[in-house]
């Protein structure tokens, strides 16, 4: 029983994580192309095998923070929150863990409408 247990856990990880890695790949794909704005996927900052992609836009040629990107994306309905620790250094994150694949083209669909509203295209 033990065995069981535990190689239904290994499982349930592995697919957890091929999952996430899914999610990151499709919002990596569908942002790449972003005028003025570095993507990266960043590791956890507390070590957990957690990674999640960066959104970094380039406030000087945009004309707009990722403090004020992140605020748009949390208006509106779905209501799109980001973790936004380091909004204010310019970088937002988008973790994959509360998503789900179909919530991929929600999100790019209301990131590049945020973009072309304000001129960048």
């Amino acid at each position: 029983l033990a065995a069981a247990l535990e190689a239904h856990g290994q499982n349930d990880e592995a697919s957890t994580e091929a999952r996430e890695r899914a999610i990151l790949a499709a919002l990596f794909d569908g942002l790449k192309t972003l005028p003025n704005t570095r993507i990266y996927e960043v590791p956890d900052e507390a070590g957990r095998p957690i990674r999640r992609l960066a959104l970094a836009p380039q406030e000087a040629v945009l004309g707009f923070t990722a403090v004020e990107l992140m605020t748009e994306l949390a208006r509106g309905d779905p209501r799109i929150v980001v973790r936004g620790h380091q909004a204010r250094t310019g970088i937002i994150l988008l973790d994959p863990r509360p998503l789900q694949p179909a919530h991929v083209p929600i999100i790019l669909s209301k990131i590049r409408a945020i973009y072309r509203a304000r001129g960048a295209t």
